[in-house]
């Protein structure tokens, strides 16, 4: 056991030595990031991933954070929304990236992928729903409705991005308008719009406003008690 614990530390450190291209890992390259992943408890997966992601040059996250999850989403389906959202946590930039990968290997996941990964990345919001969106088409408006709910500041240019990479999509969300103070407004599609607050305050915790809209049941009955 010791001998096992004391070759992942090693792995990891010639990891974080070893200079990949920004485009592609050799193959002994992804060998290693692989074996790095191999055989670690399931609880710890995601630190482990995230770990080995952000001990790797800025410019070479991105291959070892896919690699890492390819690996281990082909191994635990499971894991797939924790492994992300660690990842994208420690590591913003490699979010869309990570997610799109995870995505191909678990569709029967996306929503909780996207939920994940837009959690930990709120404003990568737009560039996650994209990447997820364009290999998984046929999700594309739950996609976006899903990182819409997590990030609502970021609902245009969710909407935007998703639409940009699956043309016509635009039209079976919600509408989002953007006011001059920045705030984005989503008309649901029950009436009433919802102001999500200032883009510039994300330190905030501003509650959204909500303006009620018509509801005939209501109407008709009252609020129930």
């Amino acid at each position: 056991m010791k001998r096992k614990q004391l070759f992942v530390v090693a792995l990891v450190a010639v990891l974080s030595t070893l200079s990949f291209s920004a485009k592609a890992l050799t193959e002994s390259e992804a060998k290693a990031v692989r074996a790095s992943v191999a055989d670690v408890r399931l609880p710890e997966l995601g630190a482990r991933a995230a770990s080995i992601v952000t001990q790797a040059n800025a410019t070479d996250r991105e291959a070892v954070a896919v690699t890492a999850v390819k690996a281990i989403v082909a191994k635990h389906p499971a894991t797939a929304p924790v492994v992300v959202g660690s990842i994208s946590k420690a590591a913003p930039e490699t979010s869309p990236a990570v997610a799109a990968a995870a995505a191909v290997l678990s569709p029967e996941q996306v929503t909780a992928i996207v939920k994940a990964a837009v959690a930990a990345a709120p404003k990568q919001a737009d560039k996650i729903a994209a990447a997820v969106a364009k290999v998984q088409p046929k999700s594309a408006l739950k996609i976006a409705n899903t990182a819409m709910n997590v990030a609502p500041l970021f609902s245009a240019q969710i909407v935007a991005a998703v639409d940009s990479v699956v043309p016509g999509s635009k039209a079976q969300l919600p509408r989002v308008r953007q006011t001059a103070d920045a705030r984005a407004v989503v008309t649901n599609p029950f009436g009433g719009n919802v102001n999500t607050g200032n883009q510039q305050n994300l330190g905030k915790h501003d509650e959204a406003n909500v303006q009620e809209g018509k509801d005939s049941d209501r109407d008709t009955y009252g609020i129930p008690k």
